[in-house]
């Protein structure tokens, strides 16, 4: 289907009368609907089979709530429905789970409620209860569609079923959203529930614990700039909803919004604040809105005399052509497309008032306060790309690092070199991590390695498994800690610090990382999301392009071993080269790469391992989209 959809586009790009693109369209859409059964169909098929496994890797639910939203929101752009997100402020940004499976439950609701909501909106809210350690986050979304009635509630959730088949007829759909929804929410140990009534709309809610991260840098729990606290906002928005969210929005960040319904009210607003002595400085506005519309409200306020002239910027659905001619004619400082997630709205004030924290030097010792002495460390790994990530990590805190490509690797340095700690990568060729590990604990107990700096020297565990049992299977073998893939700086610095406590912090050990450039933003990926990418990275975006063009060097190496051992049903090296990729995309923010090359992974461990040629393929091509955007991003930053 994916090769069917693919030729199907390209077809579109060549020169064809009205009627042949019309046609394509159909096929297009209709290979669309019928990849998203099969997808269902498989997904449906694990979970009930017992074979589905969740991800627990920590992740910013902040920024991927409001991803997951806005990729969705052109669905209610085009029914001209109202799409508006509210986080509460209690909600943690960092945590561990499955944020790949969180999005396809959060894509099936949302979608769900866009679908069957002909006017009105759609709001998702999102809130949480504080569980000391962890954290009870409530999901909700509400629809003011045509609902459903009460016979009809108690099945929704059950496998191919709809309210009723007049609602297959009219809106489609297979009916197996809502049942792989309700079982995936099981499987992360939460409960689903349903509120509606016929013809007034629903109330679809889920609630989940997670373990927070704690200790991690997130994107979207960034500290406010100096300069824009206390700052008065107009806020123009005729929807009370949205008017209340960018309110809360903009008064946790320290800021001072002024909310109106209208753009009279809005103009008037401003005056009487430069009557006041206090002029406005920034005007946020909807672009809908009936009567006088948001560009109108723009051109009225350039061309007063009388008003000192704010920066503006306009939250659109950018549904509507012409909007960014006339936004440059206007001076408009940004367009922020709804729902607008915080960290977008609070980077975007900064860059228009010249704040750009993404401009800002970021240092180590802030990241991690408490500094170590120099070790040296053994990375013991056998992708490049990962072996540049953590050398690159690691001697930006003064360490001094030795790779190994494997366990064996690993062995023979151990025998003439003195190590203060290990880290070791899981799965490896030759000798995987757990047998080096427990070969090199026999030798220490045997009185071999006594040149070592610390007996037992301690052994941290580096795997993109990340799956139930795999910390005790390593903690078993004998090592000592874990960390899961993708790495993240401030838990490697944490699991290191456990070990070699050092409170002196000096000027030294701090070392300045120069942050990402703004045209990074701005580069659309699909593929690709350069900001995980960054946070592996500690936002040095000069590592991050090394480990990138490392990543492009091995890379095809490992595609052309991975198809012949999937010919020859090699099964042990198809797994541990779709490991490799799994856990280098998931270090590159690569999220459909890697959920594919650890699909392949799963075959290949279960207790009758199958390699599908079809995986295989599907891997390759999104693998070749991949590498194509990693390009281009080097291109970028040249």
């Amino acid at each position: 289907m994916n090769a069917v959809i693919g030729m199907t586009e390209l077809l579109e790009d060549t020169k064809l009368n009205e009627s042949q693109r019309e046609y394509l369209r159909m096929v297009r859409e209709s290979g669309e609907v019928l990849l998203e059964l099969i997808n269902d169909i498989l997904d449906f098929s694990k979970i009930e089979a017992g074979k589905f496994m969740l991800d627990h890797i920590p992740f910013d639910l902040h920024e991927m709530i409001g991803d997951t939203t806005k990729s969705i929101a052109v669905r209610a752009h085009r029914k001209k429905l109202e799409l508006a997100l509210h986080i509460a402020p209690e909600v943690p940004h960092g945590i561990y789970g499955d944020p790949a499976r969180l999005r396809q439950i959060m894509v099936n609701l949302i979608g769900n409620a866009i679908k069957f909501t002909e006017r009105g909106e759609v709001v998702v809210e999102v809130s949480a209860e504080d569980r000391g350690k962890a954290a009870l986050v409530k999901f909700l979304v509400r629809d003011t569609g045509i609902g459903i009635s009460e016979d009809k509630r108690h099945f929704i959730f059950e496998a191919f079923e709809q309210a009723d088949t007049s609602t297959t007829r009219r809106f489609g759909g297979t009916g197996l959203g809502l049942a792989i929804t309700s079982r995936l929410v099981n499987l992360m140990g939460g409960t689903i529930t349903v509120e509606s009534k016929l013809d007034h709309g629903s109330k679809f809610s889920f609630e989940v614990e997670f373990p927070k991260a704690e200790g991690m840098e997130f994107r979207s729990a960034s500290v406010t700039p100096e300069k824009l606290i206390g700052m008065n906002v107009l806020v123009v928005d005729d929807n009370s909803t949205n008017r209340k969210i960018v309110e809360e929005m903009l008064r946790v960040r320290g800021m001072s919004p002024i909310i109106v319904p209208s753009a009279a009210e809005a103009y008037w607003a401003m005056k009487d604040a430069q009557k006041a002595g206090s002029p406005i400085p920034l005007v946020l506005t909807d672009v809908n809105m009936p009567d006088v519309d948001g560009f109108m409200l723009i051109e009225r306020i350039r061309e007063s005399e009388e008003l000192i002239q704010p920066v503006i910027m306009v939250l659109t659905s950018g549904d509507r052509t012409g909007d960014f001619a006339r936004s440059a004619k206007l001076d408009v400082a940004a367009h922020l497309l709804k729902p607008v997630k915080q960290s977008e709205l609070l980077e975007a004030i900064g860059n228009a008032f010249g704040i750009n924290r993404l401009d800002e030097k970021i240092t180590l010792a802030n990241a991690t306060p408490a500094k170590m002495a120099s070790l040296k460390i053994l990375v013991a790994e056998d992708a490049f790309a990962n072996q540049m990530l953590a050398r690159g990590l690691l001697e930006k805190w003064n360490h001094v690092v030795e790779i190994a490509s494997n366990g064996r690797e690993a062995l023979h340095m151990l025998e003439s070199e003195s190590f203060d700690v290990i880290l070791m990568d899981v799965q490896m060729p030759e000798m995987d991590g757990l047998e080096a590990t427990a070969e090199i604990r026999k030798c220490q107990k045997q009185g071999e390695l006594k040149h070592l700096n610390r007996n037992p020297i301690p052994i941290i565990a580096m795997t993109a498994h990340a799956m139930k049992g795999d910390r005790q299977r390593c903690l078993d073998a004998g090592m000592d800690a874990y960390i899961s893939k993708p790495i993240r700086t401030a838990e490697l610095h944490e699991v290191l610090f456990e070990f070699f406590p050092n409170t002196e912090t000096t000027e030294e050990n701090s070392q300045e990382i120069a942050s990402p450039q703004g045209k990074y933003e701005a580069q659309a990926y699909r593929y690709f999301r350069p900001e995980e990418a960054l946070k592996t990275v500690a936002d040095d975006h000069d590592l991050l392009k090394i480990v990138i063009e490392a990543f492009l060097v091995e890379c095809p190496t490992h595609q052309k071993n991975l198809e012949t051992a999937a010919e020859c049903s090699d099964f042990s090296t198809v797994r541990r080269l779709a490991h490799l990729i799994k856990g280098v995309c998931a270090s590159l923010g690569g999220d459909e790469v890697m959920r594919l090359a650890r699909g392949i992974e799963v075959d290949c461990e279960a207790d009758n391992p199958t390699i599908d040629s079809e995986k295989i393929t599907q891997l390759m091509e999104k693998l070749e989209e991949l590498l194509k955007e990693l390009r281009q991003f080097i291109e970028v930053s040249q």
